[in-house]
């Protein structure tokens, strides 16, 4: 964790634990801004895109922070998307 500018940002480890994926997946969610799910309906599966919203700066040494805002919302988006 590292506080910058008055926000906390989380390292590309912690981010990708917190979220429950691995670090080259959350790289790829972000770049392409947008995350493949599995919507239930009526007993059915189906695949859906949602858009991926994370927050992001680069260290001087080009070292990738996530905003932990930014990774507890798409937490909850996920939370309330596996319930419905």
């Amino acid at each position: 964790m590292k506080l910058m500018d008055g926000e906390v940002y989380l390292s590309p480890l912690e981010a990708s634990a917190k979220l429950g994926v691995s670090y080259k997946t959350l790289q790829r969610w972000v770049e392409a801004g947008v995350v493949n799910t599995w919507v239930g309906t009526n007993g059915n599966r189906r695949r859906e895109l949602k858009p991926v919203k994370i927050e992001m700066r680069y260290t001087p040494t080009g070292y990738r922070l996530y905003k932990q805002k930014s990774i507890e919302q798409l937490c909850e988006d996920f939370a309330s998307a596996s319930a419905a």
